[in-house]
This record gives C-alpha cells, structure tokens and sequence, in this order.
C-alpha cells in the first residue's frame, strides 16, 4: 500500500474488503479503515518503493498462489497511514 509516509507490505487475500464503497463526490473509493488497520497495521513502513518492492517479492514467495500477484494500492497517496485509518 502506497501512502504519504511510506509503503507498507502485507500478503492479504482481503482486497475486495479493504476497498469499499465508490464516492461520486471525490471520484474515489473509500476504504475500509478496519480492514486497512487489521491487514496493515503491524506492518513495517517502508521509505523506498525498491525496498518495500524486495519485500513484497518475500513475501510471495511464502505462499504458493497469490490472486492479484504483488500488487500497490493506490488509493490513498494523499493520506498517511493514521489518516487513513483514523479519519
């Protein structure tokens, strides 16, 4: 997940929970700010995309199938991770 104050990496078969409802005042998805703390939370923050990249190839490489493979979410460049979960 790629926010204002860093990357963070998690394996999470949760996306769909994760995105919520589709705003048409903002043109943007709101996220579940549960589901983001319960899969994110405890999860290191990365500064360089290259090192949170490393991570994540780690990660999937724990698990022999991944759905979405690695894949950055997008959806909150603006915020940090306590704004994100505590707006």
């Amino acid at each position: 997940m790629k926010l204002k104050d860093g990357f963070r990496v998690a394996y999470s078969k949760r996306y769909e929970d994760m995105i919520g409802s589709y705003n048409d005042s903002s043109m943007n998805y709101e996220l579940n700010k549960k589901v983001i703390e319960e899969v994110f939370g405890d999860k290191k923050t990365y500064t360089e995309y290259s090192d949170a990249v490393r991570a994540a190839v780690d990660v999937s490489k724990k698990y022999p199938e991944t759905d979405d493979g690695i894949f950055v979410m997008r959806h909150a460049l603006t915020k940090t991770f306590d704004e994100v979960v505590n707006d």
